[in-house]
C-alpha cells in the first residue's frame, strides 16, 4: 500500500526561504504549506494536522522557541516532528535550547537542497527506498 503524501508546515519569516524550501519539499511529493510569520505558523497548525513543521525564524531564536513551546503544550501537537534551521553561528546554549524541546533533527545553513530534503524526509521516517527516489528526482533537475 503506498503511503499518502505527508503534510508539512514551513514557518518561515523571509519570503525567499518560504518559497525555496516549499518548492523543494513539493517537489520531493510532499504537501506544503507556508507561514510568513510565527503567528500565522500557530493560526495553521491550530486548524490543519501535519506530519512535520519546518521552522526557520531567523528574526529571533526566542520567537522559534516560543513557537516550539506552544506547539508542544497543544494535544493535536504534541508529538509533530519539528526541524529547525538555523545559521552556522548559533550557539551552543541556543542548540541545547532547542534539542530540549525535542527537535527531530537541526538544519545549519547555507545547505544544499539534496541534503535538506533527505532530512526532511528522514524525520519523517520515509522508508530509504522512497529517499532515494526523491534524490533521483532532484538530481535530474
Amino acid at each position: 500500500m503506498e503511503r499518502p503524501n505527508a503534510c508539512a508546515l514551513v514557518v518561515a519569516d523571509c519570503p525567499k526561504a518560504c518559497v525555496c524550501m516549499g518548492q523543494a519539499l513539493e517537489h520531493a511529493g510532499l504537501h506544503v504549506s507556508i507561514a510568513a510569520s510565527a503567528e500565522r505558523g500557530l493560526e495553521l497548525a491550530s486548524r490543519e494536522l501535519f506530519d512535520l513543521v519546518l521552522l526557520n525564524l531567523s528574526s529571533s531564536t526566542l520567537r522559534a522557541v516560543e513557537f516550539s513551546q506552544t506547539l508542544r503544550k497543544e494535544s493535536s501537537t504534541q508529538e509533530t516532528p519539528i526541524v529547525f534551521l538555523i545559521g552556522w553561528e548559533t550557539g551552543k546554549e541556543t542548540l541545547d535550547q532547542i534539542r530540549k524541546l525535542g527537535a527531530a533533527d537541526v538544519i545549519a545553513k547555507p545547505f544544499r537542497t539534496l541534503d535538506f530534503v533527505t532530512r526532511v524526509l528522514s524525520s519523517l521516517r520515509y522508508e530509504t527506498r522512497q529517499s532515494f527516489s526523491v534524490q533521483d528526482r532532484l538530481r535530474n533537475r
